[in-house]
């Protein structure tokens, strides 16, 4: 996972995807601002009857959530 609040540089980790580099990356890279995780999986309690819920390349900014996301 990578918190990224630096106006300077970007990790290399971040795989930003295509689309998204066209439409929502400010003109200067280095200045996204935001969470991104490569993969994440969360089961809720059986209370929420074990739903569980996957993403891959998440990023979370100004602009929203985007990755590919998953139920089941």
């Amino acid at each position: 996972m990578v918190f990224d609040f630096s106006s300077v540089r970007n990790s290399k980790d971040i795989d930003f995807p295509k689309e998204y580099e066209q439409g929502f990356l400010p003109d200067e890279r280095t200045l996204w601002r935001g969470v991104y995780a490569k993969s994440v999986s969360v089961t809720l309690p059986k209370a929420f009857s074990n739903a569980r819920f996957s993403a891959e390349n998440l990023l979370i900014d100004d602009n929203g959530i985007t990755g590919d996301i998953c139920c089941g």
